[in-house]
């Protein structure tokens, strides 16, 4: 992404800097797990002209507790939905992972984006781990969500895009798992090729 700090408009300021391939308009948990540093009196990054992709991820989210599993799949979708009706939020893509959710989402305003992030983690939190209202958040979900405005335009929305696509298609098993992370330190064109090749497969599927 070319000068991922310029000024891109809408994008709510301060941000967190992260690696390049994340950008930098960034805030919350990393994609990949890892734990960041954050200021929680610091505005979580938003924009209403850039879609924003949202990783929500718990570690107790595994067996019977799997988002993905039988009994919870189909309630994690329909709640994803509902919730983004009821905020006026699109969904791009989505993915569903197991322990971790991607959501690929446009927002027409802050506290849309804000009400829907709130709305759906403390409803699937209910749902599945049996969360009362008025409890930590934190016990059902691992660190503040990870959230990154996806500036830079059709290019930066392609490789998101792309992401999302790429966890689906390890959730169900068609590629390994963490393909990206075994490029190791691989080339950017490699793993530009990774996601256009994910993009091919979820196509023919």
């Amino acid at each position: 992404m070319r000068n991922a700090t310029q000024n891109v408009g809408q994008i709510t300021k301060p941000w967190k800097r992260v690696t390049p391939w994340w950008g930098a308009e960034s805030f919350g948990g990393l994609p990949n797990g890892r734990s960041a540093k954050t200021n929680p009196k610091t505005k979580r990054p938003f924009s209403t002209k850039y879609a924003v992709h949202v990783v929500l991820r718990s570690t107790n989210a595994v067996g019977s507790k799997s988002f993905r599993h039988t009994k919870n799949f189909n309630f994690v979708q329909k709640t994803m939905l509902t919730t983004a009706r009821r905020y006026r939020v699109k969904l791009h893509k989505t993915a569903n992972v197991g322990n971790h959710l991607h959501l690929l989402l446009q927002a027409p305003d802050r506290a849309a984006f804000t009400g829907f992030l709130r709305k759906f983690s403390a409803l699937i939190a209910c749902g599945i781990f049996g969360g009362r209202r008025g409890e930590p958040r934190a016990k059902f979900w691992t660190g503040r969500p990870f959230s990154r405005v996806v500036s830079g335009g059709a290019r930066a929305f392609w490789r998101a895009e792309s992401y999302v696509i790429l966890n689906e298609l390890e959730a169900v098993g068609i590629l390994p798992p963490r393909a990206l992370a075994r490029l190791g330190p691989a080339g950017f064109g490699k793993r530009l090729r990774l996601l256009a090749l994910a993009r091919k497969v979820a196509a023919d599927y």
